[in-house]
């Protein structure tokens, strides 16, 4: 019940419709409105602060006949409203001309820091169709001709409303002490213009690369992991290639980094005594939910066993959301419109999440103090459909691990600021289990989920529809499947799961996505599987191949870059491959071919460390010394067995690089 209430109180805060307008000649055109000359109130005395100026027109057309506006202005505050809703109390100032065929404007708003933020609009003319809608479903021109001002008063409330049309109609209304445009349309007319000034962002490349520590302490081991979120991604030449204009947002990222190993390395002196069958440890992951020239969100989840005499599991939740263009991290009250309405809506939304649990009484204040203190407790990581609300453990209850809900903004279109809710066409996020990702501006999302079969080797995987009805996705596998993956390309959506196989093997199978059910496209396996630190980027999505090679001396892991397709299958997007594998040592001193035949050969010593680079797995087989050069083999075939430079095999040329 307390949900139903909650999402009641919300839809009433919530946008108006837009009701469709159908454009007709005037006839005949009438005289355009103009704006009355003030008639001012005798005063013996002369103007005071305070006194009241009525110059509105009781003669003054109170509807028009013109659907074609050629200008738009308006004005107006909700400081002195006492339940503002979603718009806050806050000024707004919209602008917007048609002329020479193009349509400019400006969507203001004044901030939580008094000062006028501004953003210029990026439409087409639909927009002033839609403008026109909103003033004809709202019976706008009713207050034409209206016009009080009360002298004295700061510029901080009431209203103003100019309309200019192209027959020369016009709407002007103005009062600087009351607000009289209905709150419906405010919140349309906020939605509409906050919508027209947000331009699709486009991806930027991020990815997440992981770092791991482990070593002896007092009574066993130990062991950190820790979390680097990078930018850009390494080219074929192992060069960076990173976005352009993200100077700021490096840095910040390149900061949160230095957080993150200074946390980890800080857990050796946290550890206390470990035992022989309690390992100490604390493992820091990273999930990106957003990764565009707008801005960038991820949350790190921190486990950590800190002692052998440990009850349980510690979690920790930290969020990030940055500024794509200026680096700043955003709080609350710069992603959000208007925070006061957040605490009821999220703690309805815990509670309907999380049915079997009992929260603390006065959850709502818990969570607005947070909030307010901006102390982490409660946090929030933007999404590309959805905003990720975060509760820690035993933050609003007695229970750990906390909370993790999603809000979608197609439900709440005012809840978070329209520049940070629109997202782009494409996008490619790593997903949570048992967490719902709303997609897109649309009304539904999915979740995905597994559970454990009767036989210890058996396990299920599903993928259903949140907030639709429709066919759902199940697999049975051997064991806990491994990661998941939601891509949108184009205007569709696809799930890449990789399969577990026991071994190295790299399989993955792909599911559509639609508003009527999650279906798998195709029959067999993919031999292909995602990489953990794989760029953000459907056009440049790092996978692995199925066809590794393992012999006593080399490990060679090819991957390439691939093409996601509006079809959803991957596409490769270079014949040649890079190769993972562990450092090996060249057996004998020689004369080695350098891959640029420009540069001959290099004299490599025996004991040379060496490593797999790239290969076309047809022709030739490259090695990178640790010196940075490059050298290059001849082959037949790509096997374990294969014959280097017609001769000898890789165990024959190469050894493990031990240590001695």
């Amino acid at each position: 019940m307390d949900r139903v209430l909650a999402i009641l109180l919300i839809i009433v805060l919530s946008a108006g419709l837009f009701a469709g307008c159908t454009a007709k000649s005037p006839e005949p055109e009438p005289e355009p409105t103009k704006k009355p000359e003030p008639k001012p109130i005798p005063d013996p005395d002369g103007p005071i602060d305070g006194g009241a100026i009525d110059s509105s027109d009781p003669n003054a057309p109170k509807s028009v006949e013109s659907t074609e506006i050629v200008k738009f202005s308006c004005r107006f505050s909700t400081m002195d409203v006492s339940e503002p809703g979603i718009l806050g109390n806050m000024i707004y100032s919209l602008k917007a001309v048609a002329e020479n065929g193009e349509i400019t404007g400006e969507y203001s708003v004044m901030n939580w820091d008094w000062e006028w933020e501004t953003r210029s609009l990026s439409v087409d003319e639909s927009f002033m169709e839609e403008l026109q809608s909103i003033i004809k479903q709202y019976d706008l021109a009713q207050f034409n001709g209206y016009s009080y001002e009360v002298s004295g008063l700061p510029d901080d409330y009431g209203a103003t409303l100019t309309v200019e049309y192209a027959s020369g109609e016009s709407i002007y209304a103005s009062d600087n002490q009351n607000n009289f445009l209905p709150y419906d349309a405010m919140e349309a007319l906020v939605l509409l213009f906050g919508r027209g000034s947000a331009s699709v962002p486009g991806i930027i490349d991020v990815s997440v690369a992981s770092e791991y520590e482990a070593k002896e302490i007092s009574g066993g081991w130990g062991s950190v992991s820790w979390p680097s979120i990078e930018l850009g991604y390494l080219t074929s030449f192992g060069e960076y290639f990173m976005p352009d204009g993200c100077e700021k947002l490096e840095e910040t990222l390149d900061y949160i980094n230095s957080q993150s190993y200074k946390r980890a390395q800080g857990a050796w002196d946290r550890f206390g005594s470990a035992s022989e069958f309690k390992e100490l440890y604390e493992s820091t992951e990273a999930i990106v939910t957003r990764a565009d020239s707008a801005v960038v969100s991820f949350y790190e989840r921190t486990r950590r066993y800190d002692d052998a005499g440990q009850d349980r599991e510690l979690t920790e939740i930290r969020a990030y959301n940055i500024d794509a263009a200026t680096g700043a991290e955003l709080e609350f009250s710069d992603a959000f419109n208007n925070i006061d309405v957040l605490p009821a809506l999220i703690a309805s939304e815990i509670r309907y999440a999380y049915p079997e649990q009992t929260f603390y009484d006065g959850m709502e204040d818990f969570i607005r103090m947070s909030i307010e203190d901006e102390d982490g407790n409660i946090s929030f990581s933007l999404g590309c459909g959805c905003v990720h609300i975060f509760a820690d453990e035993y933050i609003l209850n007695n229970e750990p691990g906390g909370q993790h809900i999603t809000i979608p903004y197609s439900a709440y279109p005012q809840l978070v600021r329209t520049y940070y809710s629109t997202s782009p066409d494409s996008w490619l996020l790593p997903m949570e289990y048992d967490t719902t990702y709303y997609i897109g501006a649309s009304d539904f999302g999915v979740t995905t989920h597994y559970y454990a079969g009767a036989d210890v080797n058996e396990a299920f995987w599903e993928a259903r529809l949140v907030g639709k009805s429709g066919k759902t996705a199940i697999e049975e596998l051997y064991a806990p499947p491994l990661e998941c993956w939601l891509c949108a390309a184009g205007d569709r959506y696809f799930i890449y799961l990789r399969i577990p196989t026991g071994d190295a093997s790299m399989l993955t199978n792909v599911y559509e996505v639609t508003e009527s059910g999650i279906v798998k496209l195709n029959d067999d396996y993919i031999e292909l599987a995602i990489s953990a630190d794989t760029p953000l980027d459907p056009g440049w999505v790092r996978m692995y191949t199925n066809d590794p090679v393992f012999t006593e001396s080399v490990i060679l892991i090819p991957y390439a870059y691939w093409q996601i397709g509006e079809d959803g299958l991957p596409e490769l997007a270079s014949g040649v491959f890079d190769l993972d594998g562990v450092w090996c040592r060249v057996r004998e001193s020689g004369e080695y071919a350098a891959a640029n035949p420009s540069e001959g050969a290099y004299y490599l010593e025996k004991g040379q460390s060496i490593r797999p680079f790239q290969t076309d797995k047809e022709t030739f087989l490259d090695f990178i010394t640790d010196e940075g050069q490059i050298v290059r083999f001849e082959i037949s075939d790509y096997s374990p067995e294969m014959q280097l430079n017609g001769g000898k095999t890789l165990d024959e040329l190469f050894e493990p690089d031990y240590e001695e």
